[in-house]
């Protein structure tokens, strides 16, 4: 509303009070300048102020006393007050009888043209008002009607009010829901680091939180469900569910895991047999359950990638995998642990740092006994002290016998096959021979890697007998040392070192998350540091399935083959032997690079080299030169055409076949400090096709091999065109280049055509 003032044209004059000349006071002084008043100011009020006829007084800070008795009736008088609400209402008492007199209350440091019109219209009118109010409301002497237009802003005011109430409604399950995923994130990187404790704070908060966000979504899911959304947030609670039930049964199958570790390492009694039984039938429900919600899981998340979710998808397949292979696994652990009859098993601790086709050099044994889920006896040997007591002959491999001149066959060298089962049964003959045991039901082999895996999951283990601390750092370092120094045929200080040891990681064992030692145990599964042969066929079966047999796969196109095309099964494995009596393989490092060129004529050329770095500084003990005995699997139809050592040929080398492969065998020796590249030259026939062909090469790792790069290198004629291939690689043109590491057993497939 715009106030509008009409004075006379006369010349009046106005007396302005104020202590200060403010920003409000001068306002005042152009506005009231607007109508021709002539203003005069003081710092108080005068004593004579006859010859004014308006009077404006500025928040005045005498008491009403004061004032009132010097003002004159005659003239109009306004006094403007800041933010005084008590001492309007002194003045209102005051000046009843004073209708000349108006009082206005105002925020003068807010003040703007428009208050300063409406309070000069109230000022120079002829209402019946006294006083006015600009912070609260006008006081008037008659009431006024509510204005139509007031009304009309209410009911918008009302349908807004109503319309935000609905949407705050309708939106209200996202904060429990959003701060439920928040939670739940933080829980799975709290599994990611076994922080047990912060998993069980944070998924409890997170528990709470998706239930609530489920009870209100339940109240609003007919609105969404109008607006064709609801079946996108069903999606989205069912994966934060599932997650939340995940969690939820990691840290249960983890405290039961952990107890079950406990019972079956500590001899438990009679009574406790029961417990470990029970435990152990809860731990496979938990585990189908967890496969279960994990394939839910993931079948929606091929769909989704919410943001909460991003740190499960890192390790989602991992775990997956892990959770499959143990739900496969769990109705086999009444039979390998023993429930209905006693089970005999064969544990070898294979030093990789003195590699052999099987693994490593053997230099202890444990035997195991286990009857109904629990361990009723752990034995570890010497090898050499077992070696001692064999009173017959055995017939070495060749390649002993040549090589290391060792003219009879022992415990120590019998893993001489790549393949653990054939090492196992070659074992089990010895100590048949040597010290009458046998029986067994089946056997693990552990390299030094592995025990480093399973080290850094237990973390620092403290031998009291022996006043330090192992770790996964100096583990082979001290074990060596405890090993190897004064040792003597008879000693027993490497047999009592390894049982202190072994008995310090048993005994912690039930401190470490499951989850902890899960994660080791696969690793060394996944790399062949550890591998595994039963007796029990059905067990057997699924653990050739998962690849931890330790055994060289077929060259078979079956398990790849997805079409009905024809395909070309290749294959290559490398295996080496250290037969120089030292721990060279600490020190030496492999890079392997496998070339093809696919050709128009229906032939496939390969070239693949080995090239062996010996980082020992001296021929000191445990380094040295690396000695060793190299051999080459290869597709039996291979046809070999040139064996190179850097860039000499080589003419002393075996051939032989076995089974599908063609073995290439030959001695190399790098002294320290130096390097040497094996090549092979040989080339594969490819089988008559007219339109899509299937090529499928297997890189097989050795059980006990570090981990080695390799590059493999694709070239194709002109005529022949690439369709897909299950890897990426750095293309061009028709060449493809694949930069790896050989962690496990590599299968590499690439389909083409002729143009």
């Amino acid at each position: 509303m715009t106030y509008k003032t009409e004075i006379t044209s006369d010349t009046h004059k106005c007396l302005l009070i104020a202590k200060k000349k403010t920003a409000a006071v001068l306002l005042f002084d152009q506005a009231f300048k607007k109508y021709n008043i002539e203003i005069f100011f003081s710092n108080d009020l005068p004593k004579r102020i006859d010859h004014f006829d308006y009077i404006c007084i500025f928040n005045p800070q005498e008491s009403t006393s004061e004032i009132i008795p010097h003002l004159p009736l005659n003239k109009k008088i306004l006094i403007i007050l800041d933010q005084q609400k008590e001492a309007l209402q002194k003045y209102e008492v005051e000046m009843v009888e004073k209708q000349q007199i108006k009082l206005v209350n105002v925020d003068l440091h807010r003040i703007d043209k428009n208050i300063i019109d409406k309070i000069l219209w109230f000022f120079f009118s002829k209402s019946q008002s006294y006083s006015l109010d600009l912070q609260t409301s006008i006081r008037k002497s008659t009431t006024q009607k509510v204005s139509p237009s007031i009304s009309k802003f209410s009911l918008k005011k009302f349908l807004l009010i109503l319309f935000t109430l609905f949407v705050f409604i309708e939106l209200l399950f996202i904060f429990p829901f959003a701060l439920s995923a928040v939670f739940m994130s933080r829980g799975i990187n709290d599994l990611k680091m076994g922080n047990w404790a912060n998993l069980k704070q944070n998924v409890k908060i997170a528990v709470g939180l998706n239930k609530s966000a489920n009870d209100l979504y339940h109240v609003v899911r007919p609105t969404y469900s109008f607006f064709y959304l609801a079946l996108l947030l069903d999606d989205m609670f069912l994966i934060e569910n599932k997650s939340l039930n995940l969690l939820t049964d990691s840290i249960s199958m983890g405290e039961n895991g952990q107890r079950i570790s406990y019972l079956f390492f500590h001899s438990p009694r009679e009574q406790d047999k029961n417990e470990l039984k029970t435990r152990f039938n809860t731990l496979k429900k938990q585990i189908e359950a967890s496969t279960n919600n994990f394939k839910i899981l993931g079948d929606k998340l091929t769909n989704y990638n919410f943001f909460y979710v991003s740190g499960l998808n890192s390790d989602f397949e991992t775990v997956n995998s892990l959770l499959s292979q143990i739900n496969k696994m769990t109705p086999h652990l009444n039979q390998i642990l023993g429930e209905n009859s006693e089970k005999k098993y064969l544990i070898f601790f294979q030093n990789n740092m003195e590699i052999r086709p099987g693994g490593g050099f053997i230099g202890s044994y444990a035997i195991i006994n286990v009857k109904d889920f629990s361990i009723v006896e752990l034995k570890i040997e010497d090898v050499y002290e077992t070696d001692g007591q064999l009173k017959i002959h055995f017939d070495p491999p060749d390649a002993i016998k040549q090589y290391l001149k060792q003219p009879h066959w022992f415990l120590r060298d019998s893993n001489f096959s790549p393949d653990f089962q054939e090492n196992f049964k070659q074992a089990e003959l010895f100590l048949s021979k040597s010290i009458n045991v046998e029986g067994f039901d089946g056997g693990v082999a552990l390299t030094t890697t592995a025990i480093t895996n399973l080290l850094e999951a237990t973390g620092p283990i403290y031998l009291s007998d022996y006043g330090e601390t192992i770790n996964k750092d100096n583990f082979y370092i001290k074990t060596q040392i405890q090993s190897e120094n004064d040792f003597f045929p008879g000693s027993k200080q490497k047999k009592n070192y390894l049982s202190t040891l072994t008995n310090a990681i048993l005994a912690k064992l039930d401190t470490i998350p499951l989850k902890n030692i899960a994660t080791a145990l696969k690793k060394s599964l996944d790399e062949k540091q550890m591998v595994l042969y039963f007796k029990y066929t059905p067990v057997q079966k699924d653990i050739e399935q998962f690849g931890y047999s330790g055994k060289i796969a077929a060259l078979d196109c079956a398990k790849t083959l997805l079409t009905n095309e024809p395909c070309i099964a290749d294959g290559i494995v490398p295996i080496d032997a250290n037969l120089g009596v030292n721990k060279a393989n600490f020190f030496v490092k492999r890079l392997m690079t496998m070339k093809i060129k696919i050709k128009e004529e229906g032939q496939i050329e390969h070239l693949f080299s080995t090239t062996f770095i010996n980082n020992s500084s001296s021929d000191i003990y445990p380094g040295g030169s690396y000695k060793n005995y190299h051999q080459i699997y290869l597709p039996r139809k291979a046809n070999v055409k040139n064996v190179y050592l850097d860039t000499q040929r080589v003419n002393d080398y075996e051939i032989k076949n076995v089974d599908q492969f063609k073995i290439i065998s030959l001695l190399i020796e790098i002294a320290p400090q130096q390097t040497k590249t094996v090549k092979i030259e040989y080339d594969l026939k490819i089988p008559d096709y007219d339109g899509k062909m299937l090529y499928q090469l297997v890189v097989q790792k050795q059980i006990g091999a570090l981990n080695n790069d390799l590059v493999i290198e694709y070239n194709f004629d002109r005529g022949i065109r690439i369709l897909r291939r299950n890897f990426t690689a750095l293309a061009k043109g028709n060449s493809l280049i694949y930069n790896t590491t050989l962690s496990n057993d590599r299968i590499f497939l690439v389909e083409f055509t002729k143009k």
